[in-house]
């Protein structure tokens, strides 16, 4: 009896298309920002032209700097990060555990049933087999 290997649909993300994934993601973090200097660089520039816009603009990138260098802010980026991207996997694979295993088990079935399919063909002829090799030896015994 052969034993069939089934094979998981579900795939595995390795370090490398995460990588990926993390550099696409900040290209268009840098991206947006760019486009955004450069949509608003007039008002931007309007702003440094007195004491009180350039006290505002300098606050502003001092919150920027504070989160981007505070742990606690990063990991919640982080932890968003990882959901959002879950949650655009899961669209295309399903993540849940059991789900994975309904799918696992209905495929399992359908390989049962086209075994039993498979089995009953093989049966038949076999048995077709045996009727010509029956009347081959009543011939050769005549």
């Amino acid at each position: 009896m052969q034993i069939f290997q089934i094979q998981n649909s579900n795939q595995n993300l390795s370090g490398k298309n995460l990588k990926e994934q993390r550099s696409y993601f900040l290209t268009a973090i840098l991206g947006g920002l760019g486009y955004l200097l450069f949509k608003y660089s007039g008002a931007i520039l309007g702003m440094l032209s007195n004491t009180l816009g350039i006290v505002a603009l300098l606050a502003v990138l001092g919150v920027i700097i504070y989160m981007v260098l505070d742990p606690k802010w990063r990991t919640l980026v982080s932890y968003m990060y990882k959901s959002v991207m879950r949650w655009i996997t899961g669209m295309f694979v399903t993540i849940d555990p059991i789900g994975i295993l309904k799918n696992y088990v209905s495929d399992l079935q359908d390989n049962l049933q086209k075994m039993g399919t498979q089995i009953g063909n093989l049966k038949g002829q076999m048995r077709k087999l045996v009727t010509i090799v029956e009347e081959n030896n009543k011939r050769n015994h005549q």
